[in-house]
């Protein structure tokens, strides 16, 4: 379900009852989901093909889809959450009318290890590792099985939600996602006590002048400047 403050305009998405995002146009009100979408692609040299784990509102496929030459598919493992997409197609980009966007109910695991696709991006946000059937998508044979995934200069994105989990279990996940990525940079996610991992098995270089021309790009400066 999705419940509106009507006076501020902030919707949140509820599933069984927890919520799980909420969107708004306040400052960082919802910044690190689109910064999930850009950070990676816009690090990435030449980004061609993404997969995006767990829809939500939509906002970091959405941002993903900006990009240009992108293919994205996007993996839910609830059709529900697909149906209310359309009550936050003010942040979302109305992403599932996007003909470069391909989604597929199924779970993220599941999907990983039976697609023959490589990607240069994977970005995910699951729901807090305290989440009854969550905490396989911050294991280190889920960060493998990614990794399997992803072409030589292929990035990894999670989220780490450090307000819903104790610093031990933080420091004990952050330590799995190096070990697997040992090219791995931590992102502060914009007024929020949420950071943002990205891992990578060769050295990430950014590059000025891609970002420069990526600049270039309406819809892509746009998501910048929302992002703060």
């Amino acid at each position: 379900s999705v419940m509106e403050d009507k006076k501020s305009g902030a919707r949140t998405l509820y599933m069984d009852g927890f919520s799980t995002a909420t969107v708004s146009n306040s400052i960082g009100g919802s910044a690190y989901m689109q910064a999930m979408g850009f950070v990676p692609m816009a690090l990435h040299s030449d980004p061609k093909q993404a997969l995006v784990i767990c829809f939500g509102t939509g906002n970091t496929t959405g941002t993903v889809s900006l990009f240009p030459k992108i293919e994205v598919d996007g993996v839910e493992i609830d059709k529900n959450v697909l149906t209310l997409a359309h009550r936050f197609s003010k942040w979302n980009q109305n992403v599932l009318k996007k003909p470069n966007v391909h989604m597929h109910i199924q779970d993220g695991r599941t999907f990983m290890r039976w697609t023959k696709k490589k990607y240069d991006v994977i970005t995910l946000e699951p729901m807090s590792p305290i989440q009854a059937g969550t905490v396989n998508l911050y294991s280190r044979e889920f960060y493998q099985l990614a990794s399997s995934r992803l072409n030589k200069n292929g990035l990894m994105m999670q989220w780490l939600p450090l307000h819903l989990i104790n610093s031990d279990d933080a420091r004990s996940i952050l330590k799995t996602f190096q070990d697997v990525f040992p090219h791995t940079s931590i992102w502060n996610s914009f007024l929020t006590r949420i950071v943002l991992l990205v891992g990578s098995k060769e050295p990430i270089v950014p590059d000025k002048i891609k970002f420069d021309k990526l600049m270039r790009v309406p819809e892509v400066r746009k998501a910048a400047r929302q992002i703060g």
